[in-house]
């Protein structure tokens, strides 16, 4: 037995105590709760009062880096962990409490170690994601149409006003109702489920186009000119029947809104896909609140709208802008059935011109120029050589062919997208198809994959369930050091993308 002084000794247990330990129970760690995406809390339980003096917490992981806050509790504390990306499932981290008294390691297995989902942190991120719908491309020109119309009657009767946003909000709401309980139903009934999977059926498709093209050719003021005065008199935006088209109005900003997926929307709409029918119908209706909070804001404080600009000439152009917009995303929505695309131009076409030209608000020079500007637009949309763009090469999607190129330590960006997908579409023309982002893919040798959701498909609905996503867009993207991949936000953006390769390469 060797002989050891008393400093000797001292300075042995002082080392002894350094090492890290993984029996001990110094630091209990309990109630392990997930806050979001990427990022966990959990309450961490101490023996003694002494082990949160002067600790140091470092974090350790293969495909993560992270950062970390402390909110003391008497001798326990919370800590929450967060990181730059969302965190997949059966990740590993490494967690080592170091005071002076004690080192212990944690080792987190998020498989074995579930996190525990904040049900109120779900529902305030479905509100804010249904809030942020409003400004998606797809559902601003309805906003934008609402706001039209109070402005319309503000100086007749802010009771109106009021009367009419509560209708708009009774439509969003009950539309979310039943968007729900048809949820629930296919569920029930062992079928697929998605955000906006409707839009793959080729007889909404029409039906939904069909809306679209009388929205907007009322807006045209077509009807005042080839329908009897009986007809229009119906389905024109009249004093009788206003509630009811307020009503009416809420629904297809809800039916306009499924096929984008806002920030938040996609975490909140997952949870809810994985719970029961109750937590559904909440998480909707938590939706159709957000979704709504424009009208709420009128409803709570209908003078807001004095505020908003006097109805002037620039109400003519706004109303024209806002039909032509519905127009072509009619036609759009024609395209993707077994309509000819050349045939939906010509179409469109002549029936904005001939609305603009049967106009009693424009003058005959606004007439020409107008008209003349749509015209040469369309013109190079004819003459547009789609070959000249720098169109990257995409795999299309196959899941063994993924797991292989991963398996090879390639990097992987897998682009889940479908043709009635807007904010898919805006992904594309903001950032996928530009040069920067193609020499970027080219330079890093990026293996791209392209999953296309236009239609019903098993495989893919199952590879973003996977990820606890129902809803497009879905970008990934894997690599050497993370073949676990990190899930990208819905809006895409450069930087992001720059920045996820550079973490998983």
């Amino acid at each position: 037995k060797p002989n050891i002084s008393n400093q000797k000794s001292t300075l042995l247990s002082e080392t002894l105590n350094k090492i890290p330990s993984n029996e001990t129970n110094g630091y209990l760690i309990t109630d392990l709760e997930k806050v979001s995406d990427n990022s966990f809390s959990m309450k961490v339980v101490t023996e003694n009062t002494d082990y949160i003096k002067k600790l140091n917490i470092f974090i350790f992981s293969d495909d993560y880096k992270f950062d970390h806050q402390i909110r003391a509790l008497g001798k326990d504390f919370i800590l929450r962990i967060t990181s730059d990306n969302e965190i997949i499932d059966n990740t590993e981290i490494d967690v080592l409490f170091s005071s002076p008294l004690l080192t212990e390691e944690k080792i987190l297995n998020l498989k074995s170690n579930p996190l525990k989902v904040n049900y109120l942190n779900m529902i305030l991120l479905a509100f804010i994601g249904g809030f942020i719908l409003n400004f998606m491309p797809c559902v601003l020109p309805i906003l934008s149409l609402k706001i039209y119309n109070f402005i319309k009657i503000r100086d007749q009767s802010l009771n109106r006003v009021i009367k009419l946003s509560g209708y708009t909000i009774l439509g969003i709401t009950v539309s979310f109702l039943i968007l729900s309980i048809v949820t629930i139903m296919i569920r029930n009934l062992g079928n697929e489920i998605g955000w906006g999977i409707q839009f793959q059926n080729q007889n909404f498709l029409m039906i939904f186009a069909l809306i679209l093209l009388i929205f907007s050719l009322n807006l045209l003021g077509l009807f005042n000119f080839f329908l009897p005065e009986k007809i229009y008199k119906f389905i024109n935006f009249s004093s009788k029947n206003e509630n009811l088209n307020a009503f009416f109005s809420g629904t297809l900003a809800t039916l306009f809104a499924t096929p984008c997926s806002a920030p938040f929307l996609g975490t909140s709409v997952g949870y809810a896909l994985t719970q029961s029918s109750a937590t559904i119908i909440i998480i909707f209706l938590s939706l159709s609140i957000g979704f709504s909070v424009p009208y709420i804001i009128i409803l709570i404080a209908p003078k807001l709208v004095k505020f908003l600009p006097k109805p002037g000439v620039w109400m003519v152009y706004l109303k024209l802008t806002m039909a032509l917009l519905l127009m072509l995303s009619s036609l759009w929505f024609f395209s993707l059935t077994t309509v000819k695309n050349i045939y939906l131009i010509l179409f469109g076409l002549i029936i904005i011109i001939t609305a603009i030209y049967l106009s009693t608000e424009l003058n005959l020079l606004k007439k020409k120029i107008i008209i003349s500007f749509i015209f040469i637009l369309s013109l190079l949309t004819f003459f547009y050589d789609k070959d000249k763009e720098n169109k990257l090469v995409w795999i299309n999607y196959n899941k063994q062919e993924i797991e292989s190129m991963i398996e090879n330590s390639d990097i992987v960006f897998v682009d889940i997208t479908a043709d009635w997908c807007i904010t898919c579409q805006v992904n594309k023309i903001r950032t996928l198809n530009s040069k920067e982002m193609k020499n970027i893919f080219e330079k890093e040798k990026i293996k791209l994959v392209r999953g296309d959701w236009t239609n019903r498909n098993s495989e893919i609905l199952e590879f973003i369930s996977s990820y606890k996503k129902f809803g497009i867009p879905f970008n990934i993207i894997y690599g050497p050091s993370n073949k676990r991949g990190i899930i990208l936000p819905e809006l895409l953006s450069k930087d992001n993308i720059k920045k996820s390769i550079k973490l998983v390469r």
